[in-house]
């Protein structure tokens, strides 16, 4: 495994992430890790999207028209799912510990926006 990880491109990110993408093929990923992620090709470590039909992934339901974001693991081009459902937040994944964490940065991204926005309005 810690050859793995020094192999891996440090510089370009664009390149980093298709390397990490031929070794991530190279293994097996555990099945509770592909149960509770989906494969996306995201720039950001959260991004927020409307499901355009209802489906679900890992621990969570997704209704249609329902915000939901995506949350990057550390697993290159795979993200759980995190939703905000009946005022709880809710993750994809089943493991508590990497459920908290991913809740966590989304709640992390949505305070800084939330800041980002009122520093917009005071300067406008």
């Amino acid at each position: 495994m810690s050859s793995l990880r020094q192999s891996v491109a440090r510089r370009d990110g664009y390149k980093q992430a298709a390397q990490a993408r031929r070794l991530n093929q190279q293994r097996t990923l555990a099945p509770h890790v592909l149960a509770a992620t989906v494969v996306a090709e995201v720039a950001a470590p959260v991004v927020e999207m409307a499901a355009e039909h209802t489906f679900w992934v890992g621990n969570i339901v997704v209704a249609r028209k329902e915000t939901f974001y995506l949350v990057t693991s550390r697993f290159a081009g795979r993200c759980y799912l995190v939703a905000n459902v009946h005022g709880e937040w809710c993750c994809s994944a089943s493991e508590e510990a990497v459920a908290s964490l991913m809740i966590e940065r989304v709640q992390a991204h949505l305070a800084a926006l939330e800041l980002y926005q009122q520093e917009q309005q005071g300067v406008a």
